[in-house]
């Protein structure tokens, strides 16, 4: 593996610490280049070099990798994409998506915004997630008068399947909790498997249909 460190450019980044929850400055410890495989078409294989940019924060030490495909790194080297730790980001690489793939916008800053409260304020995550959840609605047209009626609208057109369903109400009822007092505490670990738990949701909804489309356009494009 070849390492070179680079400490002339972006030494030092203002990001928030997915390991502490802290807004603080990162150091660059060292960048990395790799050729790694980015798409196959028919028979023809194709390599592009991906760079990783690794960083340290300054509270806690602990490691930030931002990073990407070369020929996709534009603007700040804070606006790459997040490599590790796994962050709020629900979008997948471009190339694994169908043409028609689309998360409404509002529903993604809701949740960026939300994501690193799970350390700092579990409570208020929940909050959000219960929130971002009314976008789905708002986003698939659903019916009703409160959100409880809307989920149960979806449930019935079949946009959520019994399963889903379950996943929604639940981050509802909890999200609920955290928006009132209450003698019930939200902790880390239920941020976290909340947090879980909506991706499912919006994988279901957004991103499998996105990649099935995909994965047909594959096989279909090598039968004519």
């Amino acid at each position: 593996m070849f390492i070179k460190l680079n400490m002339t450019k972006n030494n030092s980044i203002l990001y928030t610490c997915y390991s502490c929850g802290n807004e603080t400055h990162h150091k660059l410890v060292f960048t990395h280049t790799a050729t790694l495989l980015y798409e196959q078409i028919y028979e023809n294989i194709y390599y592009e070099p991906f760079e990783y940019f690794v960083y340290s924060c300054g509270v806690c030490e602990g490691l930030l990798i931002l990073g990407g495909f070369h020929h996709e790194l534009v603007g700040d080297i804070s606006d790459y994409q997040r490599l590790y730790p796994k962050g709020p980001s629900l979008v997948p690489p471009p190339h694994l998506l169908g043409k028609e793939f689309e998360v409404p916008e509002k529903l993604i800053q809701v949740y960026e915004k939300a994501w690193p409260l799970r350390i700092n304020n579990p409570e208020a995550f929940t909050n959000q997630v219960r929130r971002a959840l009314e976008y789905i609605c708002v986003d698939q047209g659903a019916n009703g008068s409160n959100l409880f009626r809307k989920l149960q609208d979806l449930s019935g057109k079949g946009i959520f399947p019994e399963t889903v369903a379950d996943l929604a109400s639940q981050i509802r009822i909890i999200g609920n909790i955290g928006s009132h007092a209450s003698e019930t505490e939200i902790d880390i670990w239920d941020a976290i498997l909340i947090d879980e738990l909506f991706r499912t949701i919006i994988d279901y909804v957004y991103i499998a249909p996105s990649k099935l489309e995909r994965l047909k356009e594959r096989f279909s494009s090598r039968n004519t």
